[in-house]
């Protein structure tokens, strides 16, 4: 038998992305004390996510997280929005322009720091109605790929990562086809699934709203429990706090026969570690 040490950061996640950062660094700690070897936070827990954050302050507190990460010894698996630079119009005299090309996605550093590689969000969020309308995701970022998917390595464990929706495929903000990435996951070897989320928190202030809410926290965690059961795996999740509201995904370990392992409170900021033992 072999196992693999994880936590969970369930912090909020702002757009200020000092606070983000102190957040995580304070995750960071707690992990090494309880000699954590991967450490998971939220989708978009560095800069929030959103396209409009400085592509250099981000790389600089980026840097600060990483190298703290690799001094405690805790391997990352950090969400967070990312902006990679293309040339475009260059040659036959055209000027040469960067052009910046923003993803959601997941960073994976190992235990002793070494950058293991990203995992960028495939199904976008948009509405039916209107996919391709301002303010959603598919107008702000660019989706990853289904070919693009691919398995780490640490020791002798074999891991996936996945950004939200990527898992679970939420009708009416689904505009593509559902590639089944956590089976495309299973089949390239992954034993476990770190599963970043921000699917906001429950909003109790009617009843329309609260029931939509509990809606879509059934519909996740269900869906989560399945792929687990189905797959024969662990899937690792972590949400975003939403003030006191009740997450609308819960944050823990979910079994490979479907079964809950550990959860975090489902209110507020919270962390949790759990030993996988596969």
């Amino acid at each position: 038998m072999k196992s693999l040490n994880v936590a969970g950061l369930q912090m909020t996640v702002g757009m200020n992305l000092v606070v983000n950062e102190e957040k995580i660094c304070v995750g960071i700690e707690r992990a090494a004390k309880d000699r954590v070897d991967f450490l998971l936070t939220p989708e978009g827990s560095l800069t929030g996510t959103r396209n409009d954050f400085d592509r250099q302050e981000m790389l600089t507190a980026l840097n600060r997280i990483t190298s703290l990460a690799a001094g405690k010894k805790v391997g990352l698996v950090l969400g967070t929005c990312f902006k990679e630079l293309a040339v475009v119009g260059h040659g036959y005299g055209r000027k040469v322009q960067e052009k910046e090309f923003c993803y959601n996605q997941v960073r994976i550093y190992s235990p002793d720091g070494l950058f293991l590689g990203v995992h960028n969000k495939n199904l976008l969020c948009g509405g039916i109605a209107h996919p391709f309308g301002q303010g959603v995701e598919t107008s702000e970022f660019v989706a990853g790929t289904s070919g693009s998917l691919r398995t780490f390595a640490w020791r002798d464990s074999t891991f996936g990562a996945l950004v939200c929706n990527d898992l679970w495929a939420t009708p009416g903000y689904t505009t593509i086809t559902n590639t089944y990435l956590p089976w495309q996951l299973r089949e390239r070897g992954a034993e476990i699934i770190f599963h970043a989320v921000n699917a906001g928190g429950i909003n109790e202030e009617s009843d329309e709203k609260r029931f939509s809410g509990q809606l879509h926290k059934q519909f996740h965690e269900i869906s989560e429990a399945k792929w687990a059961e189905i797959l024969n795996i662990h899937i690792v999740s972590v949400n975003a706090a939403v003030g006191g509201q009740i997450t609308m995904c819960r944050s823990g370990v979910v079994g490979p026969k479907g079964e809950t392992l550990c959860q975090a409170p489902e209110r507020g900021e919270q962390y949790f570690a759990y030993e996988i033992k596969i």
